[in-house]
């Protein structure tokens, strides 16, 4: 019997590391997606952890493939993973035993400065959300110091007055997209300290206290500029009016719900002709800002101008200009059939178009049914329609 014992444990001992490796990375087989590129190495989401911790727990053999396998992680996907309790504990856990991380999303969990902390001790990160958490400004300024290679930095609606944005600005010079969604506390000095981020090119800004001087600084160190989310701030066509000076590889701009009008969006079209998306929806705007959008920018393919007085005028002028359009929402505007005609006749790629109360008709509707077969038609009433 013992030598039948030494005999199955001589067995188990011969399982190469590599296949128990492999065992832990079926475990979450149907999650893999695009980002086994975007992160360049092993991803780890909670099913691989769980099937890793349970594989440790066996034996010293399978303790070593598991602690194998964890050295070789880059990317960490726990987001969304707030009803199962991801808090600072497990995160510190994960970093301890995953020193090589670039890659770390936990947005919508309840991790804190303390996980914060600890992943600060990954010294190659790069890449970090930390949006809808506990973090404060401490936990941000820690990761800014100790981990100069970031060049994403998401810690939207963190619901801090300090952010530690001062500090990321300075220590981590290669940073190019930074997201502040609804961060409290977030303003004029906080974006015009991302300044000194010379390679900055996506910047979403929405929900903040910003305003003109903020924008203007941003603008004349940041001339690389690619997204910018403006939506809900203190905007003026001033701020857009920078934005234009200095940064003309501007592809998105969304200026929703704030006081820009044809003056900001003018200059702006003439300045950026790869504007492909832009949201004017409940601004100052009118036909003459969309007759000049669609002249200057032909590779227009989305645009949003709800709540605003632009009619039949505008959106002719885009379907003339931008044939490449496959998304517009006109929804609560004077909008009526002529409008809706033309992008039929001229846009053969529209996907969806929202057309709730307009002046639009069934016979509009219909007509561009027939022009664009697969356009999903959002109406009068919220009632939707696919082609």
């Amino acid at each position: 019997m013992l030598a039948t014992q030494a005999g199955r444990h001589a067995n188990m001992l011969s399982i190469p590391p590599e296949v128990l490796a492999r065992a832990i990375e079926m475990c979450a087989a149907d999650s893999e997606t695009a980002e086994n590129v975007l992160c360049g190495g092993t991803i780890l989401d909670m099913d691989k952890w769980r099937a890793a911790c349970a594989m440790a727990a066996v034996c010293t053999h399978t303790r070593d493939a598991a602690a194998e396998w964890m050295r070789s992680v880059r990317c960490v996907t726990l987001s969304s993973y707030a009803r199962i309790m991801v808090d600072d504990v497990g995160v510190v856990s994960i970093a301890r035993k995953c020193p090589m991380l670039t890659h770390v999303e936990l947005s919508h969990t309840t991790v804190g400065d303390v996980g914060a902390f600890a992943l600060s001790e990954c010294p190659f990160l790069t890449y970090i959300e930390l949006g809808w958490t506990r973090v404060t400004g401490d936990g941000v300024d820690v990761l800014a110091r100790k981990c100069p290679l970031l060049t994403h930095v998401d810690v939207s609606y963190t619901n801090k007055q300090r952010l530690g944005v001062a500090t990321l600005a300075s220590a981590c010079p290669l940073l190019s997209h930074v997201a502040l969604w609804g961060a409290v506390g977030v303003g004029d000095n906080e974006v015009a300290a991302l300044s000194k981020c010379l390679l900055l090119k996506h910047i979403e800004l929405s929900r903040t206290l910003v305003g003109d001087a903020g924008i203007v600084a941003l603008a004349a160190g940041c001339d690389r500029l690619v997204h910018v989310d403006l939506s809900y701030t203190n905007v003026t066509d001033g701020g857009v009016l920078a934005l234009a000076r200095a940064c003309h590889m501007l592809e998105f701009v969304d200026v929703e719900r704030t006081s820009v009008s044809d003056l900001g969006v003018c200059a702006l079209a003439l300045a950026c002709p790869m504007l492909s998306q832009v949201d004017l929806s409940v601004t100052n705007v009118t036909d003459a800002g969309v007759c000049a959008l669609a002249r200057a920018c032909p590779m227009l393919s989305h645009l949003e101008i709800s709540h605003t007085t632009v009619t039949d005028v505008g959106v002719c002028a885009l379907a003339r200009s931008c044939p490449m359009v496959s998304y517009v929402n006109l929804s609560c505007t004077t909008v009526s059939n002529i409008g809706v005609r033309a992008l039929g006749q001229r846009c053969a790629m529209l996907s969806y178009a929202d057309l709730s109360f307009t002046n639009v008709s069934s016979v509009g509707i219909r007509a561009l049914g027939r022009r664009c077969m697969y356009v999903r038609i959002l109406h009068s009433l919220g009632r939707s329609v696919n082609h």
